[in-house]
Parts: structure tokens; sequence; C-alpha cells
């Protein structure tokens, strides 16, 4: 069988699951395909019965399956050896826990399916390690994964054989034992709500994806400051993440929180709890140089780099190919789409050093569209307002930004005192971005004559700064708005490539450049192509669209498994990718998105969007101990060596910070790994060395670690 046909088959294998269980009497919602996470925004609040809807959800694309408990009463029990299941008193009861419909899991677990009993106050609760180590119970409010499905680690659900499903109406009712655990769980619960004052008090606010692995950390870290072990913390944890949690961690995750939580001696926690910081910073070794196989695109992208290297003082191949994207996404703009209705616009910026050679590319475009009659595509070089912005693209809706300095802008406009007319120019830059393929609609006035409607806008974006002006100037709301996970970064390799001879700066463009230009921008579609224009649709092969699928799932899991704000920076890869492929096809003057164009997209969006998440860890901080933490490991690793003497650091980023501050930073860090500190031994006194170890391994061990209370 091939891997289509294995597809359709697990395919169908799903649908006739989720059809199967809805006909037994449970309700069922879509879970991502190879997660526990659901698909849906409500989880299992759209589970459902109904057949039809069934049909559609689960034959509009693959999806795991869940089952809310809703009326049902599911025991979880981690791993294959659970010594609840052998430590009973007699053997009646494991016989009794076992008279159900058993689920095994894919880590050789099981979920037993019962009948949820009445109960005196209510209805039964979710449990997390309350009746006992590793046993959680499901009930309203809750689901568990089905078999059919599969998880993308490895291992699928299946039915034991001589316990296979059964409709709701025939499942066994608990047996007595175990609803009399439970009840003793509840009415603890009940005592602990009482005896907590709570007469007006609101339930616990939901901890949202992105903040769980924090909150918990630090909820961890208060247990811990009362000398509870980690057994007691990580039950605590563990209910917290299921009823608060949305959606609930991983069981293993939220324990191995709790585990790092408690090799803490109980008076070195203190109120700043950074353990998810930490990990934040422990990133920066993951930065990867732009592969060079990638820099020279087949067609009229490598003649654009060619023309752009014969003309330098400073050879940047990074910064040209970001350069040569931006002037083929003008020339294409409102020409070509794909299949999904995927433009060509892209939002780019070059990153290097004062003097590294950054102006060339912009000076490139410039002068090619100018040698091609096509200056009016050249839209302001510096915006002066939102509404001005808009106005340079309705007047040109294909339109090449040119901005330098970007980064100062990007503090114009975050900064406390900026001015109105400036914020709102990232709010036109994100809505033209998304209207390429539509219809943009501006700011809504009292004078209807002012108010601007442009069809299809296609902004393209080329900006220009040095880096720390711009990651200075990146916030948590640039990823969390969008704004950050439509750009492109093309940074420098090199901030002082070896100059050339000058006299070749002036070099006139090759004909088969301009014409190539003129060809591209020639009218096309008739009278009304400027108003109402009609791309051409360039298909993907079936080699191509493999690549999308692969690719879907590869950000899924990248976003699902990054619990923090740099997640959603993997949503808006496949779109980038796709971008990416079509100007590739178009530097080749293909008609179709083929294999090639798709691998090379792929290739370059996935490594753009990891560096992006290196540099966001890097640099942006969500707290400001968050922010002391990273100014001072960027200090560590940005001097020789990546290491520092204690005195530069103390007259350095830590310069402000009181002593006490700077010890539990500093400790910190070095208790997480990402600091390490040495005497070295001089003419005079020995002289403290602050280091950070290179790819997560110190780069040397022959001087002894020392604490640093007391130095400070």
């Amino acid at each position: 069988m091939d891997d289509k046909n294995e597809d359709d088959a697990t395919d169908n294998c799903l649908l006739d699951s989720a059809l199967r269980y809805a006909e037994l009497g449970y309700s069922v919602f879509p879970l991502l395909i190879g997660s526990k996470l659901p698909a849906t925004n409500r989880g299992c609040l759209d589970a459902t019965r109904d057949a039809s809807l069934i049909e559609q959800t689960w034959g509009a694309a693959p999806y795991n399956i869940g089952i809310a408990t809703d009326g049902l009463l599911v025991v979880d029990i981690d791993g294959k050896s659970n010594p609840w299941l052998s430590s009973e008193d007699d053997a009646d009861k494991a016989l009794e826990i076992s008279d159900c419909p058993i689920a095994i899991t894919p880590r050789g677990g099981s979920h037993r399916y019962f009948k949820q009993p009445p109960a005196d106050d209510g209805t039964y609760r979710n449990t997390a390690s309350e009746i006992a180590p590793g046993v959680d119970t499901r009930a309203d409010g809750g689901y568990v994964v089905a078999p059919s499905s599969n998880l993308t680690n490895g291992g699928g659900y299946r039915w034991l054989p001589s316990n296979d499903i059964v409709p709701v109406i025939d499942l066994p009712m608990p047996p007595d034992w175990l609803l009399e655990n439970l009840q003793a769980t509840r009415k603890t619960s009940r005592s602990s709500k009482k005896n907590a004052n709570t007469d007006d008090a609101k339930p616990a606010d939901p901890i949202p994806s992105g903040q769980r692995n924090d909150t918990l950390a630090r909820l961890g870290g208060a247990l811990r400051r009362y000398s509870l072990d980690f057994a007691t913390i990580n039950a605590a944890l563990q209910s917290h993440n299921i009823t608060r949690c949305q959606p609930p961690l991983d069981c293993d995750e939220v324990e191995a929180i709790a585990a790092s939580v408690s090799r803490y001696e109980a008076d070195q926690i203190s109120t700043g709890v950074i353990e998810n910081a930490a990990l934040k910073l422990t990133k920066r070794n993951t930065d990867k140089p732009f592969p060079s196989d990638l820099l020279r695109p087949p067609g009229f992208l490598t003649e654009i780099i060619d023309y752009n290297f014969a003309g330098a003082n400073r050879k940047q191949p990074v910064l040209a190919l970001g350069g040569a994207l931006a002037l083929m996404s003008t020339i294409t703009g409102r020409a070509v789409q794909d299949e999904l209705g995927t433009r060509t616009n892209l939002y780019i910026l070059s990153v290097a050093g004062s003097g590294a050679g950054k102006e060339r590319a912009r000076d490139v475009n410039k002068d090619l569209l100018i040698e091609a009659g096509a200056s009016n595509l050249l839209g302001p070089e510096a915006p002066a307002s939102a509404s001005g912005l808009v106005s340079a693209v309705n007047l040109n809706p294909v339109c090449l930004l040119q901005w330098d300095e970007i980064g100062r802008l990007l503090h114009s406009i975050n900064g406390k005192h900026a001015s109105p007319h400036l914020t709102g120019i990232i709010t036109v830059l994100m809505k033209f971005f998304s209207s390429a393929n539509s219809m943009f609609l501006g700011d809504a006035y009292a004078d209807v004559k002012k108010n601007i409607v442009i069809n299809q806008p296609h902004a393209v974006l080329h900006g220009t700064t040095v880096p720390k002006n711009l990651y200075e100037n990146l916030t948590a709301d640039s990823i969390t708005d969008g704004f950050m996970g439509r750009l492109l970064v093309f940074e420098s390799q090199d901030a002082a490539p070896d100059y050339q001879d000058p006299l070749l700066a002036n070099l006139p463009p090759t004909d088969n450049l301009v014409a190539t230009i003129q060809r591209w921008l020639a009218p096309r579609g008739g009278n009304l192509a400027a108003i109402n224009p009609k791309p051409t649709i360039m298909a993907a092969t079936p080699d191509a669209k493999a690549i999308w699928i692969s690719l879907q799932q590869f950000c899924l899991d990248r976003e699902r498994d990054t619990d923090d704000i740099y997640g959603s920076l993997w949503a808006r890869c496949g779109e980038k990718a796709r971008k990416l492929a079509l100007m590739h096809a178009c530097s080749r003057e293909i008609q179709e998105v083929d294999e090639e164009a798709a691998t090379w997209g792929r290739a370059v969006a996935e490594h753009l969007t990891s560096k992006l998440t290196i540099v966001g860890s890097r640099w942006i901080a969500e707290s400001p101990y968050e922010d002391r933490c990273k100014r001072v490991m960027r200090y560590v690793e940005d001097r020789p060596g990546s290491r520092c003497g204690l005195s530069d650091l103390l007259r350095g980023p830590m310069r402000s910070m009181p002593r006490r501050e700077r010890e539990e930073v500093l400790n910190h860090m070095y208790d997480l790994g990402l600091l390490d500190t040495f005497s070295e031994q001089t003419n005079g006194r020995p002289r403290q060395i602050i280091r950070a170890p290179s790819g997560g391994i110190f780069a040397t061990k022959n001087q002894p670690a020392g604490n640093l209370n007391g130095v400070l």
C-alpha cells in the first residue's frame, strides 16, 4: 500500500470510529492530528453525537478523536505496572476495576470507562493523582483521547480485545470502594474551600496557553518556600493543570516543573521565580548560519544578486538575497497567486551593522526600477503617518516601501510618548499584508470622500537597520499581535566583509535585467486589469502539495511544543514558505510551483522562523525580572569567548541593580547552568570570571565553580 492509500485508510478509520462512538451514545469532538490537544477553541464543549456534523468534520481533514466525559467516569491509570493496581487488599478489587471497557494508551497505561452514578451534591469532578499517584479521573468538563487516535511522538490508542467499547447505556457502575475514595477527595476539597474564608470567592482565573509553564512554576515555587516536598507540589500542580490550564499540559511536563522547583532548598526560592525565563534563555545555542545552498536560487533572483555583487563595496550574500526577493515580490505584485490565494507580497528586514553594506540591496532595487521605467512603484522612503502610508498605497496599489533604520521607527512607535499618527503604522502594515488577495478598507470618516478602499493592495516592505535598534524595540505584543510573524529577517553573517574595487560601483544594469522587469510589469488582462486584476494561478504539483502537508504538521508540532509566545511564530511559517516558493517559480519563469520551489521555500521559511524565535527569546522580556536576566546573558555571551570579569558585569548591565538583586539574578542563572563562575589567577589578586556555556556545555571544566554570594 502506498503512502497515499495508507493516509486515506487512516482518515477513514478515524471517521468510522468517531461515527461508531456517536452511535453508541458517546459525544465526540476533534483533536489535532497526532496530538491530545483540541482542534476547536471550545474543546470538549463542541462535542456532538450528530452523525452529519461528524462526517463534515472528519471528512474535511484527519483529526484525532476526543470523547467528552460528561455523564461518564473514566479512570486514567498511568504506566503498565502502576502499583495502585497491585496493592489492593484483595484480588476482587482489581477485578472490579477491570470489568469495564478498557482503552490502552500509547505509554502502556489504560482508560477504564464507567457510567457516572448520581452524586449527593452535584456531579463528579476531574482529579489528578488524588486517589493515588498516577491515577486520574475524568468526569464532567473533561475528556479522554479515544482509540484509533495516534500521537506524533509514538504509539496509538486501542481497545483491549476482551474489554471493547459498549453503548453508554450498558456501561457498568464504578465499584463502591472507588466511589468512596472519590467521595473522600470531594469532602476534602469542600472542607478546604470552606476553611479558606471564601464566602465571596470567585473561581480561579484560567491559565491560557503561553502562560501555563510560567504560572505553574511560580505556584510550585511558592509551595516550595513552605518546605513542601515533591509529591505534594506535583499533586497540587497536576490539579491546577487540570482545572485551570487551557488546554491542560501533559502530566509528564507538569511533573518536570514540580521536579525542577523541588530541587531547590526552601530558603533559595525567591519571590521572583525565573524558571520559565531561564528555560527561554537556553534557546540561545540553537542559532545556525543561513544555509549557503539556499543563497542563490536559480533564474532572475540570482541575476539580481550577481548585479548587486558586481557593484558592491562589500558583498553581503544574505542581504543580497533579501533585497532580490523584495524586488521580485514587487514586480510580480497582483500578477500571480497559488491555489490557496497566497500572493507574493513580502515583508523583509535586512539587518547588519553600520558600514557593513546593507544599503547596497536597497540602491539596486531603486536603480533597476528607475531604469525599467517603473519608478512609480517606489513608495515613500519614510512613513510620516499611518494615513500617509494608506494614501501612498492607494495611489500605487503595487508599492515597494524601502525604509532605512526601521529599528528607530519601531522605537518611535513603541515608545511611551509615541505620537498617535505613528502608532497606527504597524496596524496598517498588517492589514495590507492580509488583504493582498482581497480588499483593504480604510478608516471610516464622516466625510465619505475621505474613506479609502484599495482592491488587492500589494505593499512590499524592505527595511534596513542595525541589530541593536531592531531587537531592542521588539516587544511581546509584536509577537502576539502577529506583526513579527509576518517578517522575514535576513541578518548579515559578516560584520566587516572585505572591500572590493569601488570603481565597479556604477555599473549599469544588464539589458536582460531591465527586460525581465518590464516583461513582468507589462499590462495584462485588458483595460480593467488595474482596477480589478486577475492574477495567474500557479498550481502546486503533487510533490509540492506533499511538502505543504508535511510542513503544516511540522509547524503545528512546533507551535504546540513551544509553550510560550514564540510558538505563534510558527503559525505563519507555512504561508511564508508558499510565498517564497512562488518567488522561486517566478524566478525560473515556470507556470507551476514544483517540488524544487516548494523545497527551497520551506527551507528558507523554516530557517528564518527558527532564527526569529531565537532572536525573540534572546531580546524580548515578558517581565522586568526576565529583562534583567536577558541583559546579563547577552552581555556575557557577546564578550570574546563568552566570558567577562565580574567587575565588568557590575559596571555594565548590572550597574543600576541593588546588591541583593545582583546576587539573586546571578545565583539563579548559575544554579540553572546558564552561567558559570570561577577564579582566574593574575599577577595580583585573583579575578572573578563569569562565563556562558557553549552549546549547553561549559567550554572548560578545569576551574572549580563557586557560589556568587559574598563576592558582589
